[in-house]
Formats: C-alpha cells, sequence, structure tokens
C-alpha cells in the first residue's frame, strides 16, 4: 500500500479513527512464511507458559519424553494391546477389549437362532433371508442397504461357528467332514488327503448312511480307489466312526463346544476371544 497524504486530517473530515490493521493473527505475524521455524517459536512460548509442567516439558524444544524428570527408569512402558486385554490373573491389566463383547453378544443372537424351535421371530427373519448350514444360520442379504444387525450377526458367524459341534441323531442338518461332529475337529481337518478324493464334500451325514440293512454302514465315494499308502487314512477314518449310528426320527442338535454342559454362555464365548498367552519378561 502506498502512502496516503493528509491522513489524519481526512480521518477528522470523516470523523474517524486512526489506527492500524493487526499484524497478528491467532498467534502468527500476518505475511509471514510458516514454514520458517522462528516463526512458530512465538507460538511455542506461549503454550509454554499456559501448559502444565509436564506438558511443557512435552513440548521442550530437545523433543524427548521428560515425564518423571527424564531418567531412564521413569520412562513408560509400552505395553502391547492383546497384554492390556488379558485379565489380571492372567498379568494383564484387566481392559476389556470392546470388539470381543460386541462379538459375544451377537453370538448370542446366533445361538438363538440355531438353538429355538420356531419362534415368530426366527420365522420372520427366514421368510426374509432363508436359512443355511442346514438351517442353523439365516442367508445373507443381497441388498447392498438394510438388514443393520442381522447383517452384523451373520458376519459373526465364522467367529461363532469355530466353537459349535454337533450331536448327530438322523444327520440331514450336519455335513459330513466340514462340522465338527465325530471327534474334536472336523473330520476334513483330520484327513485332509481324503477329503480332497471325497466326491461330496458337501454332502449332508445322512446322505453317506446306509440304513436300509438291518445293521446300518457307512457309504463313502471317492473320485477313484485309494492308494496303499492311503489305505491307513481310510481305516483310521472307519474307526473313528465306529459306534456312529443315525437315528431317524431324532433330530440333530447343535452343542456349544467349549462349555462342558453343552450350552452357550457369553462368559465361555468372551474367555474364549480374550488373549489368554503370556510371555514372561526375560
Amino acid at each position: 500500500m502506498g502512502v496516503v497524504l493528509y491522513f489524519e486530517e481526512l480521518a477528522r473530515v470523516l470523523g474517524c479513527k486512526v489506527g492500524s490493521a493487526p499484524s497478528c493473527y491467532l498467534g502468527l505475524p500476518l505475511g509471514a512464511t510458516f514454514k520458517s521455524p522462528h516463526v512458530w517459536d512465538v507460538v511455542e512460548e506461549r503454550f509454554q507458559k499456559r501448559l502444565a509442567l509436564w506438558k511443557r516439558q512435552y513440548l521442550s524444544k530437545g523433543g524427548r519424553l521428560t515425564l518423571g524428570g527424564g531418567e531412564l527408569q521413569n520412562r513408560p512402558h509400552l505395553v502391547s494391546w492383546s497384554n492390556v486385554c488379558m485379565e489380571k490373573k492372567d498379568k494383564g491389566l484387566g481392559i476389556k477389549n470392546l470388539s470381543s463383547p460386541n462379538m459375544v453378544l451377537l453370538g448370542k443372537w446366533s445361538w438363538r437362532f440355531a438353538s429355538e424351535n420356531e419362534p415368530f421371530w426366527k420365522l420372520v427373519i427366514i421368510g426374509k433371508y432363508g436359512e443355511e448350514k442346514g438351517g442353523w444360520c439365516f442367508g445373507a442379504s443381497k441388498e447392498s442397504h438394510g438388514m443393520g444387525l442381522w447383517k452384523a450377526i451373520k458376519n459373526g458367524w465364522l467367529e461363532f461357528g469355530k466353537r459349535v459341534a454337533f450331536k448327530v441323531e438322523n444327520g440331514r442338518k450336519v455335513q459330513f467332514w466340514n462340522d465338527r461332529w465325530c471327534g474334536e475337529n472336523a473330520l476334513k481337518e483330520d484327513f485332509p488327503s481324503l477329503y480332497i478324493l471325497a466326491s461330496f464334500r458337501e454332502a449332508w451325514v445322512a446322505l453317506l448312511w446306509d440304513g436300509t440293512r438291518e445293521v446300518g454302514h457307512w457309504n463313502l465315494v471317492f473320485t477313484r480307489h485309494n492308494d496303499d499308502w492311503e489305505i491307513k487314512d481310510v481305516e483310521a477314518l472307519f474307526r473313528r466312526l465306529n459306534g456312529q449310528v443315525l437315528r431317524r426320527d431324532d433330530e440333530d442338535v447343535m452343542n456349544w463346544w467349549i462349555s462342558k454342559k453343552g450350552l452357550f454362555t457369553i462368559k465361555s464365548f468372551y474367555s474364549f476371544l480374550a488373549p489368554c498367552n503370556v510371555r514372561e519378561f526375560p
């Protein structure tokens, strides 16, 4: 801006006061290069005056974390989030991870859907989304919007399904290879080579059981004849199946695998999701 002649006289004629525009805005001088470190010295000094002692030390120019005087023994230790969420009895801090309780509460609805027999709310969900996994779980929505709670429950089935086992009665709702029903693991996990050769990998247990004779037997179908080195796996599989008999008049039952009574509890699910591996410091 140029110099205005007779500035004060003009101000008196107009009845105005003479002043100047502010040279600083938000603590910084107007027109200054903000990338210059010297420009920020004023701002830093103001913060140092107004903040508490520990905050002044935190913003010190040295850039060191000086909590507790700066001694090495007073520096805070980094703790992994898994250790923070451990129970105190397991040498953790006992702070709950909010994602785990949320998954547990959603898992409760998965359990209710699978175990309760035809309540009205279940019929509504089945009518809208259908059923999957032999009727233990409702189907996925094809719509890009809506569903809300039930979509979250459906997404949580992957973790929930790892903790369930089945008591086979008629075998119409349990998959022979993919579900946990005969032993601690699914048959496809204990016999992977035979699972690859299976003709019907998603077959129901009832489909592979032949009960037309007085004494029923298993009728497993493979894509080819078993080689000599696979005979041992076949024999081990039939030993596992020995004693398993289907009952046509009874329905299959879902059990909560990590509970002694086989019933779902929020505590058991949360304990299973919580980190339990504690590593001692050397």
